[in-house]
C-alpha cells in the first residue's frame, strides 16, 4: 500500500497491490483470495502484479504485523515489511541509522 497509490499504466491505484515473481499459478490464486477476503476490492491484474482498487487500507503497526504474522502463519513463508519514509532525504535517513542496503530513493522525488 502506498499513500499516493500504485502505479498502473499512467494512473494510480488506491489499495492494497500483491507482487509476485516466479510463483505456481495455483499459489497465486491462493494469495489472490486470502487478500480479497481481507481487504475487498476491485481485483486487477497486470504483469506480476495484482490491484485490489479501493482495499481496504490500514497503516497502523499493530495492523501491518498482523497481516505480515497471517501471511507467515497460511503460506509458510518469512514476510519482511518495508517502509517509505516521505520528505526524508537520504542524509536524514542515514543519519537515523536506516540500513545502507534500505535507503532507496522514493520514485518520483
Amino acid at each position: 500500500m502506498y499513500r499516493q497509490g500504485t502505479p498502473l499504466d499512467y494512473d494510480s491505484i488506491k489499495g492494497i497491490t500483491c507482487y509476485h515473481n516466479n510463483l505456481p499459478k495455483k499459489l497465486i490464486l491462493e494469495i489472490t483470495k486470502f487478500f480479497g477476503e481481507k481487504a475487498g476490492g476491485k481485483e486487477l491484474e497486470k504483469g506480476s502484479r495484482i490491484f485490489f482498487q479501493g482495499s481496504e487500507e490500514f497503516y497502523s503497526g499493530k495492523e501491518i504485523a498482523a497481516l505480515a504474522k497471517q501471511l507467515e502463519e497460511k503460506f509458510d513463508v518469512t514476510t519482511t515489511i518495508t517502509l517509505e519514509f516521505q520528505d526524508l532525504t537520504q542524509e536524514e535517513m542515514k543519519e537515523g541509522g536506516l540500513p545502507d542496503a534500505k535507503l532507496l530513493p522514493i520514485p518520483g522525488k
